[in-house]
């Protein structure tokens, strides 16, 4: 007999893992006569949202569903434990930072603020950084020691990655094995690109980092790229997109965005286009822009959990982070086309989203989310010299359109399947091998080096050595001066 599971559940559980951050920050870094009422309101709009919270779906769950679930809870599990979080396999070198800044967060009182050699002076700097992924495991590790808060990021991830997953059953209405595969090998073409832009292909190992082949303009990453290097990002963006594709209306559109803010700024950049194109795109059952539709879409918008919930944590969440990374060599200009730029450019995008658009292109469902994606997709390689010429924006902006462009081949390949169109399905298939290669050369690396350093004789950790904490409140990407940053000038303990 098959179990009804609505979508309340899923729901309620997903919001309140994205909003927990936020409320551990008021809790812990915030004045109280700020902090209560805030979380106060916040907990209000939590609770009317529980209580209205919207029926997206019903899935009819047999037994053998509810095995293809928990197999599919244990890859995500062994997909996480494999990238390194929490420090029980290989980590590669961005874990050096983001392990420093979880130690800076559970061996440091909150808020975290320190007096440091900065340009010359000692100026007192604080925590400026989107640190919302580790905020719940900070809490864990601070009450039971390090060494469980590292342990706990491992349990953090799981569920993420499990909620954003179950979501992606929603969309398909359907519990599958086979999308969560798409997912983890999702990638561009970066091998072909490594070919292309001459490298020696004999010198390649079968653990090469391959998505730097166009290092001149940017790097799309792939799933598992995100997820070895950058989850504190990703896993929180991949959500939240999820999330608001499931949305059938505004009701807690600006809410679910919010969370983005603490917890992934970058791709928050990246879901500004989709949530104006959602916002202005719902279907009132009356002809669209007329007065009677701007009354619906008024009543549809500005509600309760928009305003005052999302409203709270997008300023204050803003007023965190908006210092992180403020000197002169942060503004931003065009890549030139000039000397050939045109071409690099060109070659860079056909590689690594060409491939993936020609198989979502005849998903009819979603058109427009198809164009937005390209759109963005075309415009983050043209930005440059950000942050001390870093492809930071391009490389992070970019995962909310990646991800939607993965939702859509995965649709792509589903209709293909079920129209029996197996001419298609096959070059559907190549090409994502292709792309493929690149998670493979990540989990290769990952593997290789953790079997290496467990049989050494000479004990080599496979964790990272964290950064110090030093260097944290020094470097201009993790923290800001008090004196300026708005969140520890009028609202930080």
């Amino acid at each position: 007999m098959n179990k009804i599971i609505n979508s309340k559940s899923f729901f309620v559980v997903s919001i309140l893992y994205l909003t927990l951050p936020f409320i551990i920050l008021m809790a812990g870094w915030v004045k109280l006569f700020i902090a209560v009422p805030v979380i106060v309101c916040l907990l209000f709009c939590l609770l009317r949202l529980i209580l209205k919270a919207p029926d997206l779906f019903e899935l009819h769950i047999a037994k053998k569903e509810v095995k293809t679930l928990l197999f599919i809870a244990f890859i995500i599990f062994l997909w996480v434990a494999m990238s390194g979080i929490g420090g029980q396999a290989y980590q590669n070198d961005d874990h050096r930072s983001r392990n420093g800044a979880f130690n800076l967060l559970v061996e440091n009182s909150w808020p975290v603020v320190g007096s440091v050699p900065y340009e010359g002076v000692v100026v007192e700097r604080g925590v400026s950084y989107y640190i919302g992924f580790w905020l719940p495991s900070a809490v864990i590790g601070k009450l039971f020691g390090l060494r469980i808060g590292y342990l706990f990021q491992i349990v953090w991830a799981v569920l993420g990655v499990f909620l954003f997953y179950f979501g992606i059953c929603i969309l398909l209405k359907r519990i599958k094995i086979w999308p969560l595969f798409v997912v983890i090998f999702f990638s561009g073409m970066d091998i072909i690109g490594t070919w292309l832009s001459g490298g020696d292909m004999q010198s390649i190992s079968q653990s090469t980092h391959l998505e730097w082949w166009c290092n001149g303009i940017a790097q799309y990453s792939s799933m598992t790229t995100q997820l070895f290097w950058v989850f504190n990002q990703s896993i929180p963006a991949w959500l939240i997109v999820v999330l608001l594709l499931l949305l059938k209306d505004n009701r807690y559109m600006v809410l679910i965005l919010s969370t983005a803010v603490l917890s992934c700024t970058m791709p928050f950049v990246g879901l500004l286009p989709y949530c104006a194109y959602w916002a202005f795109s719902r279907d009132y059952l009356v002809k669209r822009f007329s007065k009677e539709w701007w009354k619906h879409w008024y009543k549809d918008t500005f509600t309760i959990e928009n305003i005052l919930g999302g409203g709270i944590m997008g300023i204050i969440s803003y007023f965190f982070v908006s210092n992180s990374g403020n000197n002169s060599n942060t503004g931003l200009h065009l890549l030139s086309f000039r000397n050939g730029g045109w071409l690099v450019w060109l070659t860079f995008i056909a590689v690594e989203i060409g491939g993936i658009i020609y198989i979502s292109r005849n998903n009819t469902k979603e058109k427009p989310l198809l164009y937005i994606s390209t759109g963005i997709l075309l415009i983050l390689p043209l930005i440059r010299n950000f942050g001390n010429d870093r492809s930071d924006l391009t490389m992070r902006a970019s995962i909310p359109a990646l991800l939607v462009l993965c939702v859509m081949v995965i649709s792509s390949l589903s209709e293909s399947l079920a129209k029996k169109s197996y001419y298609k399905f096959a070059i559907f298939v190549t090409i994502l091998a292709i792309g493929a290669v690149t998670p493979v050369h990540e989990m290769i690396r990952t593997i290789s080096i953790t079997k290496e350093r467990y049989v050494s004789e000479e004990y080599i950790s496979v964790k990272m050595p964290a950064s110090s904490a030093e260097g944290k409140l020094k470097s201009i990407y993790w923290s800001a001066d008090t004196d300026t940053n708005l969140f520890y000038k009028y609202l930080a303990k």
